[in-house]
């Protein structure tokens, strides 16, 4: 989510919503419990949850960014 500032120092009423798809990179699961802690333009960093074949879970941290086609 961005959130711009007015002028004023105020927050303006609209946000902007960005789905983040987070998988992990060696395997391509996707994660189950996901949280962004900090965004810095377009790169996007926090951690995320991944399933286990014996049905525990793995915690990763993981940096998101726009695929550049």
């Amino acid at each position: 989510m961005t959130v711009k500032r007015k002028s004023s120092e105020a927050f303006k009423a609209k946000v902007r919503w960005r789905d983040l798809d987070v998988v992990k990179s060696d395997s391509c699961v996707p994660s189950v419990l996901t949280t962004a802690n900090s965004q810095y333009g377009d790169v996007t960093v926090g951690f995320a949850n991944y399933p286990n074949p014996d049905g525990t879970l793995a915690a990763a941290d993981f940096v998101a960014q726009p695929l550049i086609l």
